[in-house]
């Protein structure tokens, strides 16, 4: 029997015990775990994912607290790593919490990956970003890409089944990685959120992912564009 834990993912239409049962049994992998994995994290732990790997190398810093909120004043300068597992661990103690304390690279993904249902891409470097594409296609593995900036944000799934359409053969040749930027927390919660459910519908094959889709969200000025890929 389900835990009651979960009783008002159980009560959602469609959604049942065999739908928590998968997420119970899912492996998921998130790299990065800054704003966007702060998120996708907090979400999927909280939803049942039995277990969850992270990929982090940084340590907290007071200019992340603005947005990544799985950390608080008392976390600055100790790894992300060590203080996202605690808190992940305190929201749901049922879960399995995997630790890759690493930059990731193609020698040290690779391996990893095959070990993952589904990678989830929390990182704001787009070097990483075409590692782990091409990384996922020589595996089959679903990718779920999410970026923001400023007020913008954008998400798509990428399944890499019979030959689909991948991160990089949307955005072609390697793009240079940005100094710093502004970003707005609410931007972050709202593309963080949409790729745990995407990661939930992939899991449990529940309503329609953002397969071949590419949603660009604008929320100062409300603006929701969808784009086939």
């Amino acid at each position: 029997m389900v835990e009651e834990r979960y009783e008002r993912n159980i009560l959602c239409q469609g959604f049942g015990e065999e739908q928590q049962l998968l997420l119970a049994e899912a492996k998921v992998l998130v790299v990065g775990a800054g704003g966007l994995g702060s998120y996708v994290l907090m979400h999927l732990a909280a939803a049942g994912v039995g277990t969850l790997a992270i990929a982090e190398y940084d340590v907290v810093s007071a200019s992340n607290l603005n947005r990544q909120l799985l950390y608080t004043t008392d976390d600055i300068s100790k790894p992300k790593i060590v203080c996202a597992s605690k808190r992940l661990r305190a929201i749901n103690p049922s879960i399995n919490i995997v630790e890759y304390p690493m930059k990731i690279d193609e020698v040290s993904i690779a391996d990893i990956i095959a070990l993952y249902d589904i990678v989830v891409d929390c990182t704001d470097n787009y070097n990483v970003r075409y590692v782990m594409d091409d990384s996922c296609k020589r595996h089959s593995k679903p990718f779920v890409h999410g970026s923001v900036a400023g007020y913008v944000g954008s998400i798509s799934v990428f399944t890499h089944r019979d030959g689909g359409v991948g991160y990089r053969d949307l955005f072609g040749d390697m793009q240079e990685n940005a100094g710093k930027i502004g970003v707005l927390s609410p931007i972050v919660g709202s593309i963080g959120s949409l790729q745990a459910m995407e990661v939930i519908k992939l899991i449990t094959s529940i309503g329609t992912l953002l397969s071949g889709t590419l949603l660009n969200i604008d929320i100062l000025n409300n603006r929701y564009n969808r784009y086939n890929i």
